[in-house]
């Protein structure tokens, strides 16, 4: 399988429909004239979906199993493909790329998020372990992202990382596709006051927070996606505050997500102070943007910039429910001005935050690579 532009993309721990592993960057890829191979590790066995083909190297469950068995799987199965350009999307596959590269073969790195600074909010690694892990895992990417082709970084403070380990990086934003239909909005005096909060729900991410807020608005709050502690969720469900505010519909396809965004009057996001929440670029950010709703936002300055640069909503201290819950009431009690809000980030999205053109970088890194002599390798 090779036109001379043949891709593999490579993640042993992202799901085959990851949305920008699969619906942004592979299928981008394909519909610009690539061959495309995904390689993952879910058990769910080969297929072909909007002409990528997806390569199923087995599922192995545990994080140190994974790394003993399904990390050797994929470089085999990668080794056997002879694509033109790898690129891999989890920091457990540095291995992978470093053998790939010193073979001949033109490698990439897709940085989604900050290693050395995520290691410090790992809950399964001991707190006497984190500094020395981080420091390990920091010098680990720059050793190996000096031997790749380059690094895709998904916000500046990534990127500056590596190139001042004088890695080739190229920013490519996680924004939203605008491929989906965004028109279909219930109308916000049609329907009661509802908060939605879609993506992975934890502490940290101001589950507790804006529990407190919503009742303290007395609104009605939409909750999407998994809770990373159980227990945690078992915990909640017994407070009145869940019993009277809340429609928690668990994990849901990307099709249900769309069908909520459309149903609710406004978007929330606003965790904890954490580093590496202070200087990402969550995607439902703008994802809310896209679908007209208003944002109920961290005030961290990278977020604040946006949130306020755009008039698109409210920033507010992520650890006050107060000020959460006076923004929920700002809202809820000026619909005019809320629809305003929302309709000035859905113009925002499609001007400057839209998928579309951030793919751009990753086409022309792609040709500028395959153009070089020493990029366009295979393994002999």
């Amino acid at each position: 399988m090779s036109n001379g532009r043949h891709v593999c993309h490579m993640t042993s721990v992202h799901a085959r429909h990851d949305i920008r592993v699969f619906h942004k960057e592979c299928r981008s890829l394909a519909l610009a004239g690539y061959s495309v191979t995904l390689l993952v590790a879910d058990g769910k066995g080969d297929a072909e979906d909007h002409k990528v083909a997806i390569k199923d190297t087995g599922l192995v469950k545990g994080r140190f199993s994974r790394l003993l068995r399904s990390v050797p799987r994929i470089y085999w199965h990668a080794r056997k493909l002879k694509a033109d350009v790898y690129q891999f999307h989890d920091p457990e596959l540095l291995p992978v790329g470093w053998l790939l590269s010193v073979t001949g073969n033109c490698v990439v790195y897709d940085a989604h998020e900050d290693l050395p600074n995520d290691v410090f909010n790992k809950p399964y690694i001991k707190p006497f372990l984190r500094r020395p892990l981080s420091s390990l895992t920091a010098w680990l990417e720059r050793s190996v992202g000096r031997r790749l082709a380059a690094c895709v970084c998904t916000t500046d403070y990534i990127k500056k990382r590596f190139d001042k380990a004088g890695v080739r990086t190229l920013l490519l934003r996680n924004y939203p596709k605008a491929d989906i239909d965004v028109a279909l909005r219930v109308p916000a005096e049609a329907k009661k006051f509802t908060l939605v909060y879609a993506g992975a729900i934890s502490e940290n991410r101001g589950m507790r927070t804006m529990l407190r807020a919503v009742e303290t608005a007395e609104v009605r709050l939409l909750l999407l996606g998994r809770f990373g502690d159980p227990a945690l969720l078992e915990e909640l469900k017994k407070t009145t505050a869940w019993q009277n505010h809340v429609d928690y519909r668990g994990v849901v396809d990307k099709a249900a997500v769309e069908e909520a965004y459309k149903h609710s009057s406004a978007g929330f996001i606003a965790p904890h102070p954490d580093p590496n929440y202070i200087r990402a670029l969550p995607v439902k950010l703008f994802e809310y943007m896209m679908f007209g709703l208003p944002v109920i936002g961290a005030d961290f300055d990278l977020w604040k910039s946006i949130i306020k640069g755009n008039d698109c909503g409210i920033s507010v201290d992520p650890l006050n429910v107060d000020a959460i819950a006076d923004a929920i009431v700002h809202l809820r009690d000026n619909p005019l001005e809320a629809v305003a809000m929302g309709e000035r980030g859905k113009v925002a999205v499609a001007e400057k935050y839209s998928w579309e053109t951030e793919f751009n970088g990753l086409d022309d890194l792609y040709k500028q690579l395959l153009r070089s002599s020493n990029s366009v390798g295979s393994i002999s």
